[in-house]
């Protein structure tokens, strides 16, 4: 198993981990979503031979790539072929491969039919008996028929001994002559006459010349052996010319310093560990990207992959990186065992993989060694304290541990069903762990947006916030996290001078946090820095690509901005990674291309959510509403006005954001003044086509003065669209 899982190819499908269930042994493997080759033949019969030549130009790279690493699969076989959604061939089960100086001369194993002939005299495995079964193979896929089907292995010998497939012509005499010769060739009854390897095969089947010139792995040894050269030289001119070697460090080139983590996979035997095997890849994620030397993708975009059968090349080079960590998690009771592989994309080739086995307590250590791997394996100069530790100890209570990151995955998805419950662990992580500063920080964001979320009390909500952030920051004053849910604490109060300042503490810390930056930049929308805004959000969009919220602010303000191409692609990816409230970015873009159905429609589905203190199909007429139906206008404002009739404490934010967008813009603003929101989306309103209006109003000086806007903008500078009138006031556009 381990031996398996040495190989990493496009070709090969990845094996993950041995599981015990039920007292029974069996291996976990990457979920191919597909057909093998055998259920391909059954359904329709021999291929056509230019599909015979594509599969075993992709069989062939699969298996150099598992000898290159002096990996027998041994088992090669129709159905161990299979054929992934996008058509590519992906070789399985490596469950029996074994190293090719292991393998003893009794030790035979596989599947009788596929085997070579030297394996059923007693000789052992090697690249030349792979060589035959991939004959075999090629075989079957030309003529729709086993060449051997022997129902016990002495009929399967004696059709051996009565058949010589090597210079039989007439089963294969509806293939061109040249895949004839190569399935021939490799089928050929002494081992030494067989083609040397699966590159040579290659090479020889129709226009394999090309395919092989071609091939990542033919290019990575000529390649190896260029870099070799160059090293040489540069190794020679160091000792003769320049400075003693040991004061150099060996030059990497800066893209390859680049890595995604992904999701690590959970193997627990009671598959309710997903929130644990994700909290080991993030904290991973998160200590390497405080390595100044290394590019690392977000958490949001990383894990967009799970659950996706997407291909390390694929997953590479959209999120612009040279190298992934893949892994899983097995956790039962207080034992842990973490598999980790570090794949080079470009080659498709395992850099290192590792198994790393302990106690929960030890979950930290185990977590240390796996990055310390990583830096390594990439040649990452560490500076200052990283020379000591990546990964911080951050509690000693496995308990408290867990619930962490079960908090932390609702938090990151942002489940309102369930957010309660997140805080609700994180109160128990800290009651267990008093001085956990990551816990309190991570409680302290979650009160910080709860009523965004929920019907918590908004005043209660944010007083939690501010407590648990001070104790974070107390206990450990380099995060930046505690000092970002401060900042949400003054905005909700609208002390924007301090909300700004307290996200430029957080910024300080940690330039690169993408929470941080993107709640700044939205905070800075808010009260009319839409430049600054975007600067923040594509400074959080550089590190995370796929960050839903942030796709859709960055969306839309290309959209109010007129560039609807761009606008499309980042709303594309956020609908694409789930978001549920992409709609209302589409819905501008649909008006701007003059598609008003499709408006409507995009609003109702983007604004559903936000009216859950609405009966059902508000949002449907609020969209009606929005592009000229009178009827649904007078519906929704009806519904508007006994919401306020029962003078809630705190508006719900999509109050006087419909309020607005319907034109009772006045309502609008009188209500911001007088009540405070429960979310900023009328604010962020305000410096978009939907507030020139209310901006346009004479009472607009005030409102901005008495809401701290003026406070900000006198400390901070003008915003976008105002500038200050010699009376002081701030005059708007």
């Amino acid at each position: 198993m381990r031996i398996g899982r040495q190989v990493s190819h496009p070709n090969v499908c990845r094996l993950y981990d041995l599981i015990e269930i039920d007292g029974h042994y069996c291996l976990s493997m990457e979920y191919v979503d597909g057909e093998d080759l055998s259920s391909l033949l059954a359904r329709i019969g021999r291929l056509p031979p230019d599909k015979i030549v594509d599969i075993a130009r992709e069989l062939c790279a699969g298996l150099a790539a598992a000898h290159d690493k002096n990996v027998i699969h041994r088992d090669l076989k129709p159905a161990n072929v299979m054929i992934d959604g996008k058509g590519r061939i992906r070789i399985a089960d490596f469950g029996i491969a074994a190293l090719a100086d292991s393998i003893e001369r009794t030790d035979i194993a596989g599947t009788p039919a596929y085997m070579a002939p030297e394996i059923l005299h007693g000789h052992p495995a090697s690249v030349a008996s792979d060589i035959y079964a991939l004959g075999l193979v090629l075989f079957e896929l030309a003529t729709g028929q086993r060449l051997y089907n022997g129902r016990s292995l002495t009929e399967i010998k004696q059709q051996h001994h009565s058949t010589d497939p090597s210079r039989s012509t007439s089963s294969l005499r509806e293939i061109p002559d040249a895949l004839a010769r190569v399935i021939r060739h490799c089928l050929k009854a002494d081992p030494d006459q067989r083609p040397p390897s699966a590159r040579a095969v290659m090479a020889a089947l129709p226009g394999g010349d090309a395919a092989l010139a071609q091939s990542r792995s033919y290019l990575l040894d000529r390649a190896i052996i260029a870099l070799l050269l160059l090293a040489l030289g540069y190794f020679l001119i160091e000792r003769l010319v320049l400075a003693p070697a040991q004061d150099r460090i060996a030059a990497v080139p800066d893209k390859a310093k680049s890595i995604a983590v992904l999701a690590f996979a959970d193997l627990s035997p009671d598959q309710k560990s997903g929130y644990f095997a994700d909290g080991i890849a993030e904290e991973i994620l998160n200590a390497l990207a405080k390595v100044d030397a290394l590019k690392v993708a977000g958490r949001s975009s990383s894990f967009y992959f799970k659950g996706k059968n997407e291909s390390i090349q694929k997953i590479g080079r959209l999120l612009g990186v040279a190298h992934v960590l893949e892994g899983s998690v097995r956790k039962q009771g207080d034992r842990v065992r973490i598999t980790a592989q570090l794949v080079e994309v470009e080659s498709g080739f395992r850099v290192w993989s590792e198994d790393y086995d302990g106690e929960l307590s030890d979950v930290f250590e185990l977590q240390e060694q796996i990055a310390r791997s990583i830096t390594d394996a990439l040649r990452v100069v560490l500076d200052g304290d990283q020379q000591r530790r990546l990964v911080p100890q951050v509690t000693e209570y496995p308990e408290a541990y867990a619930r962490y990151l079960q908090a932390t995955a609702i938090f990151n998805r942002r489940d309102s069903r369930r957010f309660l419950r997140g805080i609700e662990q994180l109160q128990k992580a800290v009651a267990i762990d008093p001085a956990y500063a990551r816990a309190h920080a991570r409680l302290a964001s979650m009160y910080a947006i709860a009523s965004e979320y929920t019907s918590i009390n908004l005043d209660e909500a944010l007083s939690r916030a501010r407590e648990h952030a001070e104790i974070a920051i107390a206990l450990d004053p380099t995060m930046a996290e505690p000092h970002a849910a401060m900042a949400r604490v003054h905005g909700a109060q609208r002390n924007y001078v301090e909300e700004v300042a307290a996200f430029e503490r957080a910024l300080k810390l940690e330039p690169n946090d993408v929470t941080a930056n993107f709640w700044f930049g939205s905070t800075q929308f808010t009260i009319g820095y839409v430049e600054r805004g975007n600067a923040a959000i594509d400074r959080a969009l550089a590190r995370e690509p796929m960050l839903p919220m942030a796709l859709l602010w960055r969306g839309m303000s290309y959209s109010e901005a007129g560039d609807q191409d761009n606008a499309e692609k980042l709303l594309q990816r956020a609908e694409d990674v789930g978001l549920a409230l992409v709609g209302t970015g589409w819905s501008e873009v649909a008006e701007a291309r003059s598609d008003i159905p499709e408006a409507t429609r995009q609003l109702a589905a983007g604004t559903e959510m936000l009216f859950t203190a609405f009966p059902a199909g508000t949002a449907d007429a609020f969209a009606r509403a929005c592009y000229g139906d009178t009827v649904a206008r007078e519906q929704v404002i009806k519904l508007l006005d006994a919401y306020l009739a029962s003078d809630p404490a705190f508006v719900d934010g999509i109050v006087p954001y419909a309020l607005a967008r319907l034109g009772e813009t006045r309502r609008a603003l009188a209500i911001t003044e007088s009540k405070r929101a429960t979310h900023p989306m009328y604010l962020a309103l305000l410096w978009g086509p939907y507030g020139k209006a209310t901006r346009a109003l004479p009472e607009f000086p005030t409102f901005v003065r008495r809401i701290g806007f003026a406070a900000v903008w006198d400390k901070y500078g003008a915003p976008d669209f105002c500038q200050k009138a010699g009376n002081g006031d701030w005059r708007c556009q």
